[in-house]
């Protein structure tokens, strides 16, 4: 099960953020994640926040 801690949680807008060819995922601790596809952004945020969840 995936936990999700106040400082690290997805604040992404729904209309995800297009910049300089890459997509990108946002933290609410301030980092940002970019990804070629929004899938990729979005998985490489949830590394960040879930690092030890093995189910994805």
């Amino acid at each position: 099960m995936s936990t999700t801690t106040i400082e690290h949680r997805d604040v992404t807008p729904a209309a995800q953020p297009y910049i300089d060819g890459k997509f990108v995922s946002l933290c609410s601790c301030g980092a940002e994640f970019f990804g070629d596809d929004p899938d990729h952004a979005d998985y490489l945020l949830l590394d960040h926040i879930c690092p030890d969840d093995t189910t994805r």
